[in-house]
């Protein structure tokens, strides 16, 4: 496309994701983690707590078109210490990914999967055997949420505009 044809959708479109590690002397050249000229974006890593890597999440356009959000899936990659992926794979539809390090060696994910003007905030953990969802909890009027080792925070705006805060954790919902 030549440059004065350029949309913003056309670049958006053409986004890619890069990373770099330090492996405590230093950072490591960026690397290319994506290269397929979709929309990739939201990026969020965390260390896995035994030094054994790191797992970036991100969501990724299904149909070239950012405006539409229900084709949109959040993905991962774990990266082993020295920062070369070792796995990739679709957390579920959705965007938005936050993520946190466990005690555990593993990584906790969550992410919004929208659908009919509900949504659903699904919680899941990614370690060296793969990928477990660990919680699907529908939420009305999301707004927004985060992610920690042992629990997962939300909020969510009632009729008359005021918040809920809600935490899940070992203990159930409160």
């Amino acid at each position: 496309i030549p440059a004065g044809e350029l949309t913003f959708q056309d670049t958006r479109n053409a986004s890619e994701l890069a990373y770099a590690v330090n492996d405590g002397t230093g950072w490591s050249e960026p690397r290319v983690l994506t290269n397929d000229s979709r929309y990739q974006g939201s990026p969020v890593a965390a260390a896995i707590a035994s030094g054994a890597g790191v797992v970036v999440a991100y969501e990724r356009d299904g149909d070239f078109d950012y405006t539409t959000l229900d084709d949109e899936t959040v993905e991962y990659t774990r990266l082993d210490a020295a920062g070369t992926p070792v796995e990739n794979g679709t957390l579920g539809d959705g965007h938005g990914p936050r993520a946190a390090p466990t005690d555990a060696g593993a990584v906790r994910i969550g992410h919004e999967d929208p659908s009919d003007g509900a949504s659903t905030l699904v919680v899941s953990e990614v370690d060296d055997t793969g990928v477990t969802t660990l919680r699907e909890e529908a939420v009305d009027n999301l707004t927004t949420f985060d992610v920690a080792a042992d629990a997962v925070a939300w909020t969510a705006d009632g009729t008359s505009g005021s918040g809920t805060v809600t935490l899940a954790d070992g203990d159930g919902v409160r």
